[in-house]
């Protein structure tokens, strides 16, 4: 339930973004354009994001739970599995959870017309700084292998545990 519960939040999140905030191509475009258009959409966006950033606690959770699934839970490659499930849920949390916090900041920094261009440039290179630190680098990157490490883990301890079926794993 819990890993159904998991997917199901990511797919609603992605889909949502995927509809209304032009993801993840969005993510490539200027900076400028990126924070103009989250100004716009924040109201469901920001959401969304909330959602993704919350799905890194059900990881953590996950890893957690299915490690306590296998009968012998010191294996060091189950071990080494639970390691990587909580920080691909760590990191995927502080990928997201920018969107959260920072974004809406540096867009309606953006978008106050008092703002002098070359504070205006400092924002877009900020954003832009974050998106390719903690977006691309932590979350798309990093978080992303320690989830494949995390499921090689699981899969071969699965294929050794009597409880899985070897298919399964």
């Amino acid at each position: 339930v819990a890993i159904l519960a998991h997917a199901l939040l990511v797919y609603a999140a992605f889909t949502v973004l995927a509809l209304v905030f032009d993801f993840p191509e969005v993510l490539r475009r200027p900076a400028t354009e990126r924070l103009d258009l989250f100004q716009r959409v924040q109201g469901i966006v920001r959401p969304a994001y909330w959602v993704l950033t919350l799905t890194g606690f059900t990881q953590i959770g996950m890893a957690v739970l299915l490690h306590q699934a296998f009968r012998d839970r010191g294996r060091t490659l189950l071990v080494l599995g639970l390691v990587f499930g909580v920080v691909a849920g760590t990191l995927q949390a502080l990928g997201f959870v920018r969107w959260v916090v920072l974004t809406p900041y540096l867009a309606r920094a953006l978008t106050d017309p008092a703002v002098p261009d070359v504070t205006r440039q400092a924002i877009a290179l900020v954003e832009g700084s974050f998106n390719r630190y903690a977006g691309m680098a932590v979350g798309e990157h990093t978080a992303t292998l320690a989830l494949c490490l995390w499921t090689l883990c699981l899969a071969l301890t699965m294929r050794r545990d009597p409880l899985f079926d070897r298919r399964l794993g």
